[in-house]
């Protein structure tokens, strides 16, 4: 910034002392900003040259994030600077400009005026990027431009566009000040122009912002306190028209856009977390050797034998109680539910609704799986109609409502509270919304999935459908398992991009904010929010393992290996094998009790409840068939592997253009 010449005035109160401590306001406002980037200094922040990450990390105001929901970084960035060179440069002009607004405003005054015009300008530099910062190149390729919008000078450049007016008959300020204020401003704005990194949007509206304040001192003298409640309007109102320009701009566009830069970001952290991962597991698995109950025979580990002749033809998914004691499982074969007792080891009803007509070809009524409310209340059963699902009321064992949902619902989930419900639909790639107490169809989603989801009828392994991390958005794939997304449960809108995924077959586990999927060539482990794929683990064993499940508890994983006479215990944490169980038979299903103590393998007899205190040595095991999973990959490196043969092959990507604007 240029220096601004103020000739000395002599007047009652002396002449004009333009020093840090003589004026009090404008000494903290230039501690505060000072502080704060001594301080993200100390956390790591680079001090001349900060990546726009960071800044983001610290507050700064970024279009995509600041219009859908994080409206408080356009104060925080007020006070955030892109390096010593910024914050030297913005905190002189502060010093020649500040104690000038503070003489002619008032503190009360000066302190309004600057916030208000910061905040203006800071959501006017979020508007301009907001709407010009995704653009097409000449390959067709989508183009992000990420701009970091951070420091002072757009409250800065709205101090001087006030005090230029506002000394127009000022007789202690003079015109010759205004005069040189203007020129300066003027000038930086030319320079803003040619110079690269310069948020002109921001100093622009900062002017904007400035002028009904100066407009406001100029035309009379007030007395202070009627000055001071002008100014306090004036400030109010700036307040009120940033906030609701803030929730207008919102848009499923804006925030699918957010999404992309919060995974693209999200999955180079995660890159770089990965070697550390492997190590911690590596340091978990020895003191995990030792903490395992004493090894026993095969006979002592195998388990008790519930007998359930009808499981022969029960082919179909199974879904334990909440308290752990019943289970119910959907027969394919009898298009019913079969609820069994697991403490007295019998099967306690059948459920079987009335045959449904199905004439046209292609027609199939097979209750695939079952959906249980979390009081135990209702089940629900999706394909027991070829376009509807059926609601149980499990006390009164009968089906009490037929929900015309789509064509082929194949999997439900109930919300926390059991009043609503949502359904699959993997005939016209939807999902219906349900609300059990009134019976009734809310709502339907659009078509979810490109032209190839349409091959869910065909050799259909399991869909996902389930709650992500929060409890306001549903995670979800086709039933191929070719595509993963999110889903807003309350409008049944698409929230973010579609995810393709490589050749996971199956939902292995899940925790928390961690999905994980199985395939031939590993497991792959997705963050769901933001989604993205996180690290690939390769099988470093013979076998191809299958039927994951895991512990509630978050100790135990179980596998099986088709080929091998046992199911693989596993860490949770460590993810390496730590003891085996004995198989004798084709398992269907593996299912942890809540108690997390207990396994409960089903096959084509029944079920084996496995006690997880009577394990067998894996030693023997491991060396025949060697360990689960050894090499982890980076998601991101696996994306960009991708990324780089469908460039090769003329395929668009996505690419982020990195910068920032300032306020220097």
């Amino acid at each position: 910034m240029d220096e601004i010449q103020v000739p000395a005035q002599r007047n009652s109160t002396g002449p004009a002392r333009l020093t840090f401590f003589a004026h009090w306001l404008t000494g903290g406002l230039i501690a505060v900003n000072v502080a704060v980037y001594v301080w993200m200094s100390v956390h790591g922040v680079s001090w001349l040259e900060p990546e726009p990450r960071q800044l983001v990390d610290w507050g700064g105001s970024m279009a995509f994030l600041t219009l859908t929901g994080e409206s408080w970084r356009l104060f925080s960035s007020m006070f955030i600077h892109a390096g010593a060179v910024h914050l030297l440069l913005n905190m002189y002009m502060l010093a020649l400009i500040g104690p000038l607004a503070q003489k002619r405003f008032g503190n009360t005054g000066y302190a309004i005026a600057y916030l208000a015009t910061g905040l203006v300008a800071a959501m006017t530099s979020a508007w301009w990027y907001g709407r010009h910062g995704v653009s097409t190149n000449l390959l067709q390729q989508t183009v992000i431009h990420v701009t970091v919008s951070v420091g002072a000078s757009g409250a800065l450049m709205g101090l001087a566009a006030a005090l230029c007016i506002a000394g127009l008959n000022d007789c202690d300020m003079g015109r010759s000040q205004s005069k040189a204020l203007a020129q300066v401003v003027i000038v930086n704005l030319g320079m803003g122009f040619l110079t690269p990194g310069v948020d002109q949007a921001c100093h622009i509206g900062g002017l904007l912002a400035g002028l009904p304040f100066g407009i406001f001192y100029w035309s009379a003298r007030r007395p202070r306190w009627q000055a001071h409640a002008w100014t306090a309007g004036l400030g109010a109102l700036a307040l009120l028209a940033v906030w609701r320009a803030s929730l207008a701009m919102d848009s499923p566009a804006l925030r699918a856009v957010s999404d992309e830069i919060a995974a693209e970001w999200s999955m180079e952290a995660a890159a770089s977390e990965i070697g550390g991962e492997k190590r911690e597991r590596d340091a978990l698995a020895a003191h995990e050797r030792v903490a395992l109950p004493r090894p026993v025979s095969a006979s002592e580990a195998a388990g008790e034998r519930i007998d359930l002749p009808f499981m022969k033809t029960a082919a179909g998914r199974a879904q334990l109680g909440a308290h752990g004691r019943l289970l119910y499982v959907a027969n394919t074969d009898g298009n019913s539910l079969d609820i069994v007792d697991l403490q007295q080891s019998v099967r306690l009803r059948r459920i079987s609704p009335p045959a449904d007509r199905c004439e046209e070809e292609g027609c199939r009524t097979v209750v695939e799986s079952v959906a249980v409310s979390p009081d135990e209340r209702w089940a629900l059963l999706p394909g027991v109609s070829a376009s509807a699902v059926g609601l149980v009321d499990l006390a009164a064992g009968k089906l009490v409502h037929l929900f015309k949902t789509g064509e082929r619902p194949m999997k439900a989930v109930f919300s926390r509270d059991g009043k609503r419900a949502y359904v699959l639909n993997g005939g016209d790639d939807s999902v219906s919304a349900l609300d059990v107490e009134k019976r009734a169809v809310i709502g339907k989603s659009p078509s979810l999935w490109e032209s190839d989801g349409r091959l869910l009828g065909k050799q259909v392994e399991e869909p996902v459908l389930q709650w992500a991390a929060g409890g306001t958005q549903l995670l979800l794939s086709s039933g191929t398992m070719g595509w993963l997304r999110t889903l807003d449960a309350a409008t049944l809108q698409p929230v973010g991009k579609l995810l393709r995924l490589g050749d996971e077959r199956a939902i292995a586990w899940r925790d928390d904010n961690h999905l994980w999927l199985n395939g031939p060539g590993g497991l792959a482990q997705y963050q769901v929010r933001p989604l993205f794929l996180r690290q690939v683990l390769k099988l470093c064993g013979s076998d191809e393992l299958s039927g994951w499940a895991a512990s509630p508890n978050g100790k135990w994983l179980a596998a099986l290996n088709l080929d091998a006479p046992a199911i693989r215990l596993l860490s949770r944490g460590s993810l390496r094998t730590v003891a085996i169980l004995p198989r004798t038979h084709p398992v269907n299903q593996l299912i942890f009790l809540p108690d997390g103590k207990t396994l409960l393998s089903l096959d084509q007899w029944g079920a084996i409840r496995y006690s997880l205190d009577r394990v067998m040595d894996a030693s023997d095991y491991v060396k025949q068939y060697g360990e689960a999973v050894c090499e982890a990959h980076a998601g991101l490196d696996v994306m960009n592997e991708a990324k780089a043969q469908a460039n090769a092959a003329r395929i668009g990507g996505m690419g982020l253009w990195r910068g920032q604007g300032g306020g220097d």
